[in-house]
């Protein structure tokens, strides 16, 4: 400590006063920052986007006091990929690892710096893949565009709060949010652009989702077509574009919610692993009958009562949809006897007293049709010569012309090959 004293003399009215003074400099016990100690607690945490912990500041000085400067401190993250800093809590951010949080704080021109570590670990570590079966299921059948189901479980993955179905359309996935279920089927969703719809597009364009975005309202949808070769061709890139698979596949997700400084509940939701057991390559059984049914006759008469009658068979084959019918363009003269169908053969049997020309249509199960025309000539026919070996055997069978289709027998008699009478 400096004294000074000084002595001043007044004279007033003629008196002395004597005053002094005294100017006392004292040198105050000033303390400086030493240091800044950063702690994040807890420090580490398993999953994306979820709040590691909130952050606590302290600032020490050279005297050993100290005070807490959190809010004041400003703060980095070494690896913002791993966790990001908001306001004074720190975030996991997109990966696993380790980041460091680097706090510094200012004061009477003295800057001071402390770090602390967080950690993330992956989410599904230690989770098993998802495993995933489908049934594969045709629809009606049409003569243009044919359709199919297909319907995917898998088994439940411990910690899944649900689980995307993923399509691929030849160029990117398309993503369905099902929820906590472990089943899907496509017929609910009618995911599949209309042929309308891929008509109006360039081959190899379309950059877009072109299944039916999830949440879409209405639009020209349908079930799956049961070969996917054109909506490939439609979207970029020719690799997929002869392909008659679909690809799907189911990738679990644990949903995480925040609380933002504006006070807004945010949740997100963390995609988990796709194994190789959740991929699927489904092909759907056809269900397009592009071609017509063919058809066959067979004429046969009634020998045994003299040719009075004959039988007409029709069979129609269809190895697409199948056979539906067999249909005569008159009933008139046409007596049916039986109707059979098995598998891709339909037969119909019909019987008739008239000579001439009777026409059937063979349709199959989607309108494709075929005519079969059919000539009788053999009902009522002349009167037969019918040779027979010594047996009784019959050798041959001859019929007389028309002009003497009226006569009539006024002897007979059985010869032998020599021609020798047996009278």
């Amino acid at each position: 400590m400096i004294s000074k004293i000084h002595i001043f003399a007044i004279i007033t009215f003629g008196l002395l006063f004597l005053v002094t003074s005294s100017t006392i400099s004292n040198a105050a016990t000033e303390t400086t920052p030493t240091g800044l100690t950063v702690s994040c607690t807890p420090s580490s945490v398993t999953g994306y986007n979820t709040t590691i912990g909130p952050l606590t500041t302290t600032l020490t000085y050279t005297d050993g006091t100290s005070k807490v400067v959190t809010s004041l401190a400003t703060y980095t993250s070494s690896n913002t990929s791993v966790a990001t800093i908001y306001g004074t809590t720190v975030k996991s951010a997109t990966t696993e690892g380790s980041s460091t949080i680097i706090a510094t704080y200012i004061e009477n021109g003295v800057t001071t710096t402390g770090t602390c570590i967080v950690t993330v670990a992956e989410l599904y570590a230690s989770m098993d893949p998802t495993i995933v079966s489908y049934r594969a299921i045709p629809l009606a059948w049409n003569n243009n565009a044919g359709h199919g189901q297909i319907v995917l479980t898998w088994s439940q993955v411990v910690g899944a709060s649900g689980y995307y179905v993923e399509v691929y359309d030849g160029s990117q996935w398309s993503r369905y949010d099902v929820g906590n279920t472990t089943i899907w089927d496509s017929s609910q969703g009618r995911i599949y652009p209309s042929e309308s719809i891929l008509a109006d597009y360039i081959d190899n364009s379309v950059t877009t989702e072109i299944y039916r975005t999830q949440g879409t309202v209405g639009g020209d949808f349908t079930d799956l077509r049961d070969n996917p070769t054109r909506l490939y061709q439609k979207t970029l890139g020719t690799t997929y574009d002869s392909n008659i698979e679909y690809q799907l596949r189911v990738q679990p997700y644990s949903s995480t919610v925040t609380q933002l400084w504006s006070g807004k509940i945010v949740e997100n939701q963390v995609p988990g692993p796709i194994g190789t057991q959740s991929t699927v390559t489904v092909v759907l059984p056809n269900r397009t009958d592009i071609t017509a049914p063919t058809g066959f006759q067979l004429v046969e008469y009634d020998a045994i009562n003299n040719y009075t009658s004959g039988i007409i068979t029709i069979t129609g084959k269809d190895t697409e949809s199948g056979p539906n019918d067999i249909i005569p363009s008159s009933t008139v003269g046409l007596t049916l006897l039986s109707t059979e169908t098995v598998g891709q053969y339909m037969t119909k049997k019909y019987k008739v007293n008239t000579n001439g020309q009777y026409i059937f249509t063979v349709k199959d199960n989607v309108g494709w049709t075929t005519p079969v025309t059919v000539n009788v000539t053999d009902i009522n026919a002349v009167k037969p010569i019918i040779i027979f070996d010594k047996e009784g055997k019959v050798i041959t069978e001859m019929h007389l012309s028309e002009d003497t289709q009226n006569a009539g027998y006024i002897k007979w008699d059985v010869v032998d090959i020599v021609g020798n009478s047996s009278k």
